[in-house]
């Protein structure tokens, strides 16, 4: 499954201006073993766009599409865009795509959530309005949770106060990670295919799925079971800059890594060399875009004779 984060406020400004995946989060199930595993795609790790030969940061994969292109075929390219990502070895089979409206009446149709904040910081908010979050065990509305997930910067002279801790994709993608863990948790316990329809209109069209009803409850059943076998994935990525814009770059060993941990939770055959990369051993490090490489060389591998 494919978690998509529209970065448009509701469906109306995605039709007016155009939208970016400002998230993109793997999710794979193994119902055999009742185990989930997460995986985030930093939004601006540099790739090559799908059915393209330009280059650029994932979450501008929709700039390969003609002006115009409907609503289903820039879904459609994000989803490809994913899978080419992932070597084209695991098939996408469904997505949920949701904006910052749909976000937040999500969370605040299942009662809120709770997350373990690991620091203190506040940030300005739609209108004016200062939110703050402690340090520890907090409770967060719609508003907080939206910017729990998306703060990555300090904005000097607006009122926010962030640590240097929190300033990375890194960061921001574990606490994406938990509040969807959090949501979803909520969303278990649901008996019935009303509560979940409930949900749905609570949120309108700034929540899309492609799963049909008949399945949603068999995924949380599957996802309640899980609970004790749930593990994220984490991608080590580092910035290189390029003519004065930001760029996040994943190695080549650490994304076939993370692919074959993937293909190896669902069962299916793996490259079992690739499991024994290890970023801190890799001595390739790209300064420039056009440093970056898809040699991995003998040394970033754990027990090898390189």
């Amino acid at each position: 499954m494919l978690l998509m984060g529209i970065d448009q406020y509701n469906i109306e400004n995605e039709a007016k201006s155009g939208w970016r995946p400002d998230v993109l989060m793997v999710i794979t199930v193994n119902p055999k073993e009742k185990s989930v595993r997460t995986m985030s795609i930093p939004r601006d790790t540099y790739v090559k766009f799908y059915n393209s030969t330009n280059k650029g940061k994932i979450t501008e994969t929709l700039s390969a599409l003609h002006s115009g292109s409907d609503a289903k075929t820039k879904s459609q390219q994000v989803v490809k865009q994913v899978e080419q990502f992932l070597d084209n070895k695991i098939q996408i089979n469904y997505v949920a795509q949701i904006n910052f409206s749909g976000f937040m009446d999500l969370v605040d149709a299942v009662d809120g959530i709770s997350v373990d904040n690991k620091y203190k910081f506040q940030v300005p908010f739609y209108g004016g309005k200062l939110l703050k979050y402690e340090k520890g065990k907090i409770n967060l509305n719609g508003e907080k949770a939206l910017m729990y997930v998306r703060t990555r910067k300090d904005h000097k002279g607006t009122g926010s106060i962030v640590p240097t801790e929190m300033t990375n994709d890194n960061d921001r993608n574990r606490r994406q990670q938990e509040v969807i863990s959090a949501i979803l948790g909520k969303m278990t316990g649901f008996t019935g295919l009303t509560q979940f329809s409930d949900i749905t209109k609570a949120v309108g069209k700034n929540f899309r799925y492609s799963f049909d009803m008949d399945e949603i409850l068999p995924m949380f059943n599957v996802y309640r079971e899980a609970q004790n076998n749930k593990e994220s994935i984490a991608l080590f990525n580092y910035e290189v800059r390029d003519n004065g814009k930001s760029f996040q770059t994943v190695p080549e060993g650490e994304r076939q890594r993370a692919v074959a941990e993937l293909l190896k939770h669902l069962g299916k055959k793996y490259d079992k060399h690739a499991l024994l990369y290890d970023h801190t051993l890799d001595p390739h490090r790209a300064v420039t875009l056009e440093q970056i490489s898809k040699q991995i060389s003998p040394k970033a591998y754990r027990n090898s004779e390189g």
